[in-house]
């Protein structure tokens, strides 16, 4: 992922997946430097890195401020499906 066309690309692909899979339509998938990140406009709560052509760890926002460490490497499809269940949808 090395030109900002194909970090639209792949941030456009996050939003379609998790539409695919439940109401998250309250989250921001955004670019921020290399990363793609997600949350509602309230705050970031997880990270997304490109490691190779279709390989993206996942990271989620540390209590204190900053980043965890990835706890998950995989597919993009299988990252966002990953993260979308450790989630949870909005209260009605």
């Amino acid at each position: 992922m090395t030109s900002i066309i194909e970090k639209r690309l792949v941030t456009e692909r996050v939003k379609r997946l998790l539409g695919t899979l439940g109401d998250f339509g309250h989250l921001e998938v955004r670019l921020h430097g290399s990363h793609i990140v997600i949350g509602p406009p309230s705050g970031l709560f997880a990270r997304l890195t490109a490691l190779g052509p279709d390989t993206f760890g996942l990271s989620f926002r540390a209590a204190e401020g900053g980043w965890e460490p990835m706890l998950l490497v995989d597919t993009l499809d299988e990252v966002v499906h990953g993260m979308s269940a450790a989630i949870e949808a909005p209260a009605a």
